[in-house]
């Protein structure tokens, strides 16, 4: 049934009937489309209840009111909403903008016989109904959370983009187009292109993930080739440079194995409405489908990669008709999402198709996460993985192995125990062995934010190695998950046991050595070669020690004691900072995944993150200057920013990082003499590239 209310509101659109039921076009409304949404982050419980739809092309006011019921909605009424719940400083913030004069007008509803509008400070004022102002529409769009996701044909929306029509729908945050397509689909083993749409699409339900091992069984699909996109603004029939967002790119993380832009940590309309930014997540071909390379074949390897360079290619192209501008684009990704964020710093193909990095926890160093960043050829690829698989699937021997591999069922191909999931020195997509943060081959130079978590791997520790006594004997355990020797490291005193109850105690440095070794030394490495040889034109650092796992990626070793006093547990208690402990934070979705409020900083400490984020994307600077944040009402972070001081670029000659907590502080470099005792020391790029 739903199906079909679908299909009639579209094929109403595309009728251009305007009775009910159609689907309002931004085209044909003649004005760029604000949702207004004072964004607190505390989803249903929050006192920012006062939204609206700013329309912003000065209508008389029977126009602005049509446009509102086009919309489902009415004129906003100052009686039935609280002016001073949130509508206050999204008007502040749209002056501060300039997209208004001081002083400006918005109708609203009236009661009367007179025509109402009122003022950025929330002043009505009777005026000639003939005058042409921007309006205020109520916004009655729900919420939107794991479990309630409305689609309803009332909150859809449709948006001309290049040659196509593209459906989406809106909640309370944002515009929501779900499933749009970036690339046709395309045949195993090739690389894929920039999709150009014609006629008319849906982007209301989410798209299938890239095929991918779950539990054993093959999920997804080949044809995955999809993003989803959330944005605060749509602009109308003429597009106003000046008033573009920035756009954050979002490459998702899970080992280039899994993973999809339908993740609930991923979901970014609460980044597009508190961020004011246009939110693009991507699907990525993954595993055998997406890294797979064979010598003396065509089968090359780095598909996945090409599908984010298309992915970037294509919001060169269209990003502009969501809002966004495509000379702000800054890419992000989160572990193997965040090696896929370096691998695009060190790829010509993505030449000029990003201006700015985020990476969150990458894996470097160690095996097997040295090869996220120090790539392989593709003869080294194939005899790590390439040989393996052909066996699998009994194509060794084929005459011609592509085609053998071509002709299999997707599934079983995903289910195959070897996948190959790095990145390749092919000489297309990768030129050179590594990121060349020393000034030695090609680099796309753009402002960088990168760290890690306190104690990342100790959920991987907690949850496959039993508990040990014996420092030495841990260590080889690890390093037959590693298959590389580091027990030496436990005669070190760069790594001393603590008092107390010997299996904590080795348990804790084990977590140390494997977190040092694998994520955090060459990240931090890498901050300080960039900063010396002065390769990227600012870098700035950060280590999170206050995380909140996601409920689906967790362990106990992850979670802060409970106590009588936080049921929940007290993060204000010692606990382990988790890999991928940051990203609900960072997204603002702690609340919406389902998490409850351990205490009464979780909530803030997340508009903190998200603001310092949204300021590097807006920016290059992850510092929110202070009149924005009073403009926005942003008071939580306006204070903490006060106590925790400037966050400085790093310095060579003086490194030091943003620890992030609640009441944040800079700090030197963390861990130098572990790095250096692991033999990943701070200056490990000068003489490794």
């Amino acid at each position: 049934m739903m199906k079909n209310i679908k299909s009639v509101a579209l094929l109403c659109s595309l009728l251009g009937l305007t009775g009910v039921g159609a689907t309002p076009s931004v085209e044909d409304l003649d004005s760029a489309l604000t949702i207004l949404r004072d964004n607190d982050l505390y989803g249903q419980d929050t006192t920012r209840t006062s939204d609206g739809i700013l329309v912003e092309v000065g209508k008389s006011f029977q126009a602005a009111k049509k446009i509102c019921s086009s919309l489902g909605e009415s004129l906003w009424s100052p009686k039935a909403e609280d002016f001073a719940a949130g509508l206050n400083n999204t008007l502040s913030y749209q002056e501060y903008l300039g997209k208004f004069p001081h002083g400006q007008q918005f109708w609203v509803g009236s009661t009367g016989a007179a025509c109402q509008a009122i003022d950025v400070k929330g002043r009505s004022h009777s005026l000639d109904c003939n005058l042409k102002l921007p309006a205020i529409c109520t916004q009655s769009a729900p919420l939107s959370n794991l479990s309630l996701v409305d689609t309803s044909p009332k909150f859809y929306i449709s948006k001309k983009v290049g040659a196509q029509t593209v459906t989406g729908y809106r909640d309370a945050n944002s515009w929501r187009f779900m499933g749009v397509r970036f690339s046709p689909n395309v045949k195993r083993f090739a690389y894929s292109s920039v999709y150009n749409g014609q006629g008319s699409a849906m982007a209301v339900d989410v798209p299938p993930d890239c095929l991918q091992n779950i539990g054993g069984q093959a999920t997804g699909s080949e044809d995955c080739l999809h993003l989803n996109l959330w944005t605060p603004y749509l602009p109308g029939k003429s597009i106003v440079k000046k008033d573009l967002k920035p756009v954050f790119f979002w490459i998702y993380g899970g080992g280039n194995t899994g993973g999809s832009s339908n993740d609930a940590g991923g979901d970014s309309g609460n980044f597009a409405a508190r961020g004011d930014a246009v939110v693009v997540g991507i699907n990525y071909r993954l595993g055998n489908l997406g890294w797979l390379a064979i010598s003396d074949t065509d089968i090359t390897g780095n598909y996945g990669l090409s599908d984010m360079v298309t992915g970037l290619q294509w919001v060169q192209k269209y990003i502009r008709y969501y809002g966004g501008d495509p000379n702000r684009v800054t890419i992000m990704g989160e572990s193997a999402g965040a090696g896929n964020v370096r691998t695009l710093m060190a790829s010509p193909a993505a030449k000029g198709l990003f201006h700015a990095a985020i990476m969150e926890s990458q894996p470097i160093g160690y095996i097997p996460n040295r090869w996220y960043t120090e790539y392989r050829t593709i003869e080294e690829t194939t005899t790590a993985f390439g040989a393996g698989v052909l066996a699998d699937t009994n194509c060794t021997n084929a005459r011609d192995k592509e085609a053998c591999l071509r002709a299999l069922d997707p599934s079983f191909i995903a289910l195959l125990p070897v996948q190959a999931n790095y990145p390749i020195m092919d000489g297309r997509y990768i030129i050179s062995s590594a990121l060349p943060v020393t000034g030695k081959g090609f680099l796309n130079s753009v402002p960088t934010l990168l760290g890690s978590n306190r104690d990342e791997l100790g959920i991987t520790l907690s949850q496959l190695l039993p508990p040990y006594t014996n420092f030495t004997e841990s260590l080889a355990a690890i390093s037959l998950l590693l298959t590389q020797d580091i027990t030496a490291v436990a005669n070190s005193p760069a790594f001393p046991l603590s008092p107390g109850d010997p299996a904590a105690a080795v348990f804790n440095a084990s977590v140390r050595v494997l977190t040092d070794g694998a994520l955090k030394c060459l990240t931090y490495s890498t901050a300080y070669s960039a900063a010396k040889h002065h390769t990227l034109p600012a870098v700035y650092a950060f280590e999170f020690n206050r995380t909140y796992s996601p409920a689906g990626f967790t362990s106990a070793a992850c979670s802060p004691p409970i106590t009588p006093s936080h049921p929940y547990g007290d993060p204000n208690q010692e606990y382990f900072k988790c890999h991928a402990g940051e990203v609900d934070y960072a997204f603002g979705v702690v609340l919406r995944t389902g998490l409850p409020q351990r205490d009464e900083f979780d909530i803030p400490f997340s508009q903190l993150v998200l603001d310092h984020w949204a300021s590097f994307v807006w920016n290059h600077d992850p510092n929110p200057s202070t009149d924005y944040l009073k403009a926005r009402g942003y008071y939580n972070t306006l204070n903490q920013v006060k106590i925790s001081g400037l966050w400085e670029r790093v310095n060579a000659a003086r490194p030091q990082l943003k620890w992030l907590q609640w009441n944040s502080r800079t700090v030197p470099f963390p861990e130098g003499p572990q790095c250096a005792a692991l033999g990943y020391p701070l200056d490990y790029f000068e003489t490794y590239l």
